[in-house]
């Protein structure tokens, strides 16, 4: 018989159910497989939503590049002639920062912020501040409307904090740049419209960030010009880190990227995820030994077949096989079971139930990232581990010898 392994271990399987103690320990490793399989999913699909909606949150606020030159102000007119033909697959947007204060509720200067120049059209295509402009009367606000006629953008928690709202004034304190050099300083001040606020979940944006357009900065610091270019690759199949050594090598100055601002947070996130997928990846393996135990009972229990299987002809792989394939067969139906309630689970998480979060994350609700690879990856985990703790029993077949066991067992 072409199958004669599989064949005969389906029916060592079938006949467990009349051994009360073999169906036991059958229904104990299903089950914790199942179960071991579906918490390392589930575990796997939140961690891989957290990495992504965090960063997701944080290249949305800070643009994948961005080329600065500390100190000096870029030539943007050349910059841009040499991006426009050399790499026209970008999109970039000039920026500019100053530094002003804020007059608290009762009339105290205590709040520094950093006052952002940004062109509004350019600046909606490398970043997704834009899409973080919290809506006004119903009505979506752009950022072009938030900015016009001396208009700036303030973060929510901002805005909390001077208890403003979209439509009133506000001051700004700043030092006039032929001032800067002088040992006493007289603050000028300026009075602009709260055009829009913004929340990015992010609490050094929210509470300490202000936009403007790069006209109403340069109306307040007559200095100021050009100090930094956000650049976006037109789609994401473009290699980021590619881009970026080709216009470190092209301009010769600094390019960062958005991790760069941020390395301590993406290895705190990547350690989190590996450290928790190997945890769950031991508790399955601890699952994987009541499949080890239960063939290690059945070979037990099946010497007499296995020496009568040895007398008439049948190699000794062939016969590991039947179980070998007694435990692949219930490491891959608790893995598929394990795997299709935590796509269930997972499902009901994104779609229905809502859980929320603390503050202290930046995404506001439980993050669920349902991809293909995370179940094939899940899956062949557990499969190459119930495959080990199957082959590691079989072991024991060798040394059995079918002269003894059918003179002393038979």
């Amino acid at each position: 018989m072409k199958n004669f392994s599989l064949h005969l271990a389906m029916r060592y399987l079938r006949g467990t159910r009349h051994e009360k103690s073999v169906a036991t320990m059958v229904k104990i490793s299903f089950f914790s497989i199942a179960l071991s399989t579906m918490c390392l999913a589930l575990v796997a699909i939140i961690m891989r939503g957290f990495e992504k909606e965090t960063f997701k949150t944080i290249q949305g606020c800070h643009a994948p590049l961005c080329m600065q030159s500390y100190g000096n102000q870029l030539a943007f007119e050349s910059i841009e002639k040499v991006l426009k033909n050399e790499f026209p697959h970008v999109y970039y947007s000039p920026s500019d920062i100053q530094y002003g204060m804020l007059e608290d509720r009762n009339g105290t200067l205590s709040h520094l912020v950093a006052v952002k120049g940004v062109d509004p059209l350019l600046e909606a295509q490398t970043t997704t501040l834009e899409k973080k402009i919290l809506p006004h009367n119903n009505r979506t606000v752009s950022m072009t409307t938030a900015l016009e006629n001396r208009s700036i953008l303030i973060g929510y928690q901002l805005a909390r904090m001077l208890n403003l709202h979209v439509g009133q004034p506000l001051t700004i304190y700043y030092v006039p740049e032929q001032q800067s050099s002088k040992q006493t300083l007289s603050l000028a001040k300026a009075s602009v419209l709260v055009g829009g606020i913004f929340k990015t979940g992010i609490e050094e944006f929210d509470a300490n960030l202000i936009l403007c357009s790069l006209t109403t900065l340069q109306s307040l610091f007559s200095e100021s010009g050009i100090s930094s270019l956000s650049i976006t690759p037109h789609s994401d199949s473009i290699n980021l880190e590619q881009l970026q050594h080709q216009l470190a090598q092209r301009f010769e100055l600094p390019i960062h990227s958005w991790k760069d601002r941020y390395p301590a947070l993406i290895a705190a996130l990547k350690l989190e995820t590996y450290a928790s997928f190997i945890i769950l990846c031991i508790i399955v393996l601890i699952a994987s030994m009541s499949i080890l135990s239960l063939l290690f009972m059945q070979i037990t229990q099946k010497r007499g077949n296995i020496a009568i299987l040895k007398t008439m002809g049948a190699s000794t792989a062939m016969i590991k096989k039947i179980f070998i394939y007694m435990g692949l067969t219930i490491a891959f139906f608790g893995a598929c079971v394990g795997l299709f309630f935590a796509f269930i689970i997972a499902l009901l998480l994104h779609s229905y139930i809502r859980i929320e979060l603390p503050d202290a994350y930046f995404v506001t609700q439980l993050p669920i990232a349902l991809e293909p690879s995370i179940f094939v990856l899940v899956f062949s985990l557990v499969m190459i581990i119930s495959c080990i703790a199957t082959w590691l029993p079989t072991r024991s077949i060798s040394d059995i010898k079918s002269a003894d066991v059918l003179r002393f067992e038979a």
